[in-house]
């Protein structure tokens, strides 16, 4: 498992980090670094496929959606929620981490939350 983060970058799931604050920007990245930074652990870690949850519209998902998966010959899915209206800030993060846990244990479709996504990038 792979974390991208505003204020890391690229990071294991175990790796130690300190308290921050930072909102991922990718413009706060030299252009194409994070993009290379997935493509190289994906490489590492020797994976046909690439699943990503993230906020449609957030910078995470800018990113997941600018890495040239297929160039490398990889399949990549981008998970995400539609549909929430008032009070998507808090129901988005919360449904995204109920579809990582359906995801995780092998839950069938329809056991993801109301809104679920799947976007094929390569």
């Amino acid at each position: 498992m792979i974390i991208l983060s505003g204020g890391y970058g690229v990071l294991h799931a175990r790796e130690h980090i300190g308290d921050y604050n930072k909102i991922m920007r990718s413009a706060d990245w030299p252009a194409g670094l994070l993009e290379s930074l997935l493509l190289h652990e994906a490489r590492q870690r020797n994976v046909s496929s690439v699943v990503a949850f993230a906020a449609r519209s957030s910078d995470y998902a800018r990113v997941v959606r600018a890495t040239p998966w297929s160039q490398a010959g990889l399949t990549a899915y981008l998970v995400t929620i539609t549909g929430v209206g008032k009070g998507a800030s808090g129901m988005v993060p919360r449904r995204l981490g109920q579809a990582f846990a359906a995801f995780w244990q092998e839950q069938p479709a329809d056991q993801y939350p109301e809104g679920t996504t799947v976007e094929r990038l390569a």
